[in-house]
């Protein structure tokens, strides 16, 4: 996947935005450790603004989200992800058109963000499969998270959904 990845031109790579808090206005700009995932997996990060509060997050206004228009949120907070859709002031972004909207999965802990540990590693499948579902191989990558959760934590259940 990442040697497919790598042919990807940086006009064609994926612009997300990494949504936090209920009202999903706060965010990671580039250069926050909370974002290491995006880089490693060759996304752009939308939210230009300087790192600033504490551990990176940023406020954003709704306005400023619009001008970034990204093609692809992802969020950790349940209450966002459930009323996105349903919010007109999100409307007529890309990524909500697009039903590109993502909650990141938790399964001991978050796979993209805090803590950072052993899930980040599960994280880089996941986040694989929503940057770039043309190249990324779900039957493979299904089978990746499974094996790393169990060896890792000896967690045997159904795989949160990919």
């Amino acid at each position: 996947m990442q040697t497919k990845a790598n042919q990807i031109s940086l006009e064609e790579l994926p612009r997300y935005y990494y949504a936090e808090t209920d009202s999903g206005l706060f965010t990671e700009p580039k250069g926050s450790p909370r974002t290491n995932l995006i880089d490693l997996c060759g996304g752009i990060n939308v939210a230009e603004s300087q790192l600033s509060g504490h551990y990176g997050r940023t406020e954003v206004s709704i306005e400023q989200v619009i001008l970034w228009d990204p093609d692809v949120i992802i969020t950790d907070n349940l209450q966002f992800y459930n009323q996105i859709k349903f919010d007109e002031k999100w409307a007529g972004i890309k990524a909500v058109e697009d039903d590109k909207v993502y909650m990141i999965p938790h399964g001991p802990f978050s796979w993209f963000d805090r803590p950072n540990d052993i899930n980040q590693i599960v994280g880089i499948y996941w986040l694989g499969k929503i940057l770039y579902p043309d190249i990324a191989d779900s039957i493979y990558i299904e089978e990746k998270v499974k094996d790393i959760l169990s060896r890792f934590f000896s967690y045997f259940f159904r795989t949160p959904d990919l």
